[in-house]
């Protein structure tokens, strides 16, 4: 119940200023970067949504076609030998009857299925939730690049909105918005908005901070634990598809399970990635913008977001490990590593 609460208060937070798109601000290249981080959080869910499908199906599929089994069992209190019949179930479970018959065996076979389905659609949603929100601090990134770009426009739209200019003020205006590119100097009057707009990005600057710090404080132990429990798994999978026969349903079943894993991991760590390459980055674009137009004081100000963004965003699991690219090859190297052992430690001897 905390747990929902703090998600619900996220996305109730990222859709407040400044974390709302403006045109006035950066353009429609705001909603065009929010946009692509919500598809971007869709298009993930769906595919975690389809591996996980295959491998449950593949169970389901499993159990109907695995033939029925004589299992023997001996009572010694009794001293006698009982023949029962066996089938396979897509999850291994212990229930007070005989599943072996018919309807029993289908309806919990296919009860079971759903309800793995349902768990790991629930695990689908969880991940795109995170993963949604390091999206969402990647676009506000990208707008703040895009605001750094354009702070002079921004400026002449609140000094536009703030006073009653007159006739000559807004020919200039008129005069600057058509040639940003090619102005050697802004008017004195025009700074004091300047002087605005980048305290405004600074804000935004320092907000989206806050919301990466705030994400990876709730969320960095969920990651911790899926990365020390996904090492493990992988190193168990791929020691089990080394004895799987390939044309199998369970091994196309472990097989996705594999990459379900090993997709779940890609989606942190390069989500993460992408966190600290565009927040190290607004350090290029100060320096790009247009930050000799502004008067000194403002440059200032400039230095000091520059000063701050030379220290990048960082997510972490745990606060042991960067959600980096390098994080993800290490663990896939590890696993290996992993595998390589327990795959000597059980081959046959040849004395």
């Amino acid at each position: 119940m905390i747990f929902r609460k703090k998600i619900r208060r996220f996305c109730q937070h990222i859709e407040t200023h400044p974390f709302i798109p403006d045109r006035n601000r950066g353009g429609d290249i705001e909603f065009v970067y929010v946009g692509k981080a919500i598809r971007s959080c869709n298009i993930q869910g769906f595919v975690f949504y389809g591996l996980a499908v295959g491998t449950v199906v593949q169970l389901l599929c499993y159990a109907f076609t695995s033939p029925v089994r004589i299992k023997t069992i001996f009572d010694p209190i009794t001293n006698m030998t009982t023949i029962k019949q066996t089938r396979a179930l897509p999850f291994n479970c212990k229930l007070p009857f005989d599943t072996a018959q018919s309807p029993y065996f289908e309806i919990v076979s296919v009860t079971g299925t759903i309800l793995g389905g349902s768990y790991g659609f629930s695990i689908g949603s969880m991940d795109a939730i995170i993963c949604g929100i390091m999206c969402h601090i990647r676009a506000q990134l990208l707008i703040l690049k895009e605001c750094l770009r354009t702070f002079v426009e921004r400026a002449v739209y609140l000094m536009k909105e703030d006073t009653k200019l007159s006739e000559f003020d807004s020919k200039m205006l008129e005069t600057i918005s058509k040639n940003v590119d090619d102005i050697v100097e802004i008017p004195s009057i025009l700074q004091k908005y300047v002087r605005i707009a980048i305290c405004q990005i600074i804000e935004h600057h320092q907000k989206v901070i806050n919301l990466a710090k705030d994400t990876d404080d709730v969320f960095s132990l969920l990651m911790l634990t899926q990365f020390l429990f996904s090492l493990g798994i992988l190193c168990f999978m791929l020691f089990q598809l080394s004895l799987t026969p390939v044309r199998s349903f369970h091994f196309f079943g472990m097989t996705c399970y594999l990459f379900l894993m090993l997709f779940q991991l890609y989606l942190y760590c390069y989500r993460g990635n992408e966190i600290i390459i565009h927040s190290h980055n607004i350090t290029d674009e100060i320096f790009g913008s247009s930050w000799f137009l502004a008067d000194v004081s403002t440059q200032k100000l400039l230095l000091t977001m520059m000063t701050r963004a030379c220290r990048p965003i960082r997510m972490t699991a745990g606060k042991f490990v960067y959600l980096s690219l390098e994080a993800f090859m290490s663990i896939v190297r590890g696993s290996g590593s992993y595998f390589m052992v327990l795959k000597n430690t059980n081959a046959p001897r040849t004395d």
